[in-house]
């Protein structure tokens, strides 16, 4: 058996950097920013990804982080509902953190929904219902952290 993986630890251990400018610039492996939950937001999360991802030498993960990022963004924006964003005082936003470690990186998105998601079969004659497939398709694996009071991270790993 392997070792436990490092990410669900870091994902629910205190709060992560203030600053995404100051940590990408130094190159940490622990990065994080706030977006509005808001149509924008997957748009906005694909272009910061791919400048994190750039910056640490991972360019190779780029594509497949920016195809995933929609997706988990996309689902925290339609799935995070008003009444329990209000609810944790947080205001209508998600979170988007990113972490590495030495070969592999880890892109989270904590909505304030305790609903964890779960693939579904893919309906033909719908536009919705094939996020979570993509997301296991173009990631080495993916998951769900909870992080109480304030939801969950779901999270892809790429390495």
């Amino acid at each position: 058996m392997g070792a436990a993986p490092w990410w669900p630890e870091a994902l629910r251990s205190g709060e992560p950097p203030a600053s995404i400018a100051v940590e990408v610039a130094h190159g940490r492996g622990d990065v994080a920013f706030d977006l509005p939950a808001a149509p924008g937001a997957p748009g906005a999360a694909r272009e910061i990804g791919a400048r994190v991802l750039g910056v640490w030498g991972m360019g190779g993960f780029v594509g497949d982080a920016e195809l995933v990022l929609s997706e988990l963004v996309t689902n925290a924006v339609r799935h995070g509902t008003p009444g329990e964003v209000a609810s944790y005082g947080y205001g209508n936003v998600i979170r988007i953190r990113f972490l590495r470690r030495g070969r592999q990186a880890v892109c989270a998105v904590q909505d304030p929904s305790a609903r964890v998601p779960a693939p579904r079969e893919p309906d033909l004659l719908l536009e919705t219902g094939r996020g979570l497939h993509l997301v296991g398709c173009f990631s080495r694996e993916w998951g769900v952290v909870p992080v109480p009071p304030r939801g969950k991270y779901v999270w892809a790993l790429f390495d």
